[in-house]
């Protein structure tokens, strides 16, 4: 079955997407807004995906794991 969404609320679900890519969690913190994570934006950001049956897309490495004394994991 096609879920048809209109044009407004595929703009409000790019710009929760780009929300949730800001405020990214580091060590506990987010690193936009440095509230404990999660943050109040993220979290909004979340509930407004949600309700139209969206995750939020995952990139490897947004987090830079290599400014928290982490190193990166190598695909293997």
């Amino acid at each position: 079955m096609s879920v048809y969404l209109a044009t407004t609320v595929k703009q409000w679900l790019d710009q929760a997407q780009f929300l949730v890519e800001q405020h990214v969690a580091r060590i506990g913190r987010c690193t936009a807004c440095e509230e404990p994570e999660p943050c109040g934006t993220t979290v909004e950001a979340q509930k407004l995906m949600a309700r139209y049956g969206r995750l939020p897309r995952r990139r490897p490495g947004l987090t830079r794991p290599d400014l928290c004394g982490r190193r990166p994991v190598s695909p293997t």
